[in-house]
């Protein structure tokens, strides 16, 4: 019995420390995002000055890109660093009768994330990515979506969240963990 409360009281220390690192980190890699945005450009212009430099770097043959599945999305940064986008799904793009494929979705939603991060200086792989239908996106129907920077970890890890938005109602949530490979 005491050996393995030692080992549990050695576990919680180590996991107490890693956590510690951790928010340190986040906090340090925060800072540095804050610190190159308040450089010689503000807002909207910072984010799409870089996105520029790193999608022609990093990204130049993906194929939303060269030719969009989706025709017209349209993509901008506000102030804060976050991606909005709109587009409209023919009837090229349908699952179901009427309804924009999940899968379109999804690699609208992915695609999205990259980009914001490449607006943040930051080029990443996707290591995960989760997505929750909650009501079907309708074909012929704009709809908007909207990208954040949820958390980074390590400096390494950056947790996204994707809301693609219908008829003023959230249709489609998407979650993922991106793994930094290079930053500006």
């Amino acid at each position: 019995m005491e050996s393995g409360s030692k080992e549990s009281s050695r576990r919680v220390k180590i996991i107490a420390t890693t956590n510690n690192e951790s928010i340190g980190m986040r906090k340090a890699a925060s800072e540095r995002m804050i610190d190159r945005q308040s450089a010689t450009l503000k807002g909207q212009e910072f984010f799409k000055k870089n996105h520029s430099i790193l999608q022609g770097r990093h990204h130049s043959h993906c194929l939303f890109n060269r030719t969009p599945p989706v025709p017209a999305l349209s993509l901008h940064f506000d102030d804060g660093g976050a991606l909005h986008g709109e587009f409209t799904c023919s009837n090229y793009h349908q699952g179901y009768d009427g309804m924009v494929h999940g899968g379109i979705l999804a690699a609208i939603i992915d695609a999205s994330m990259a980009q914001c991060l490449m607006g943040h200086g930051v080029v990443a792989y996707t290591a995960n990515l989760s997505i929750r239908y909650h009501k079907p996106v309708t074909i012929h129907q704009r709809a908007h979506f909207k990208t954040i920077v949820e958390e980074i970890a390590g400096g390494k890890l950056y947790s996204m969240r994707c809301d693609i938005i219908q008829k003023q109602d959230r249709a489609v949530r998407g979650n993922a963990k991106f793994f930094s490979i290079s930053h500006l």
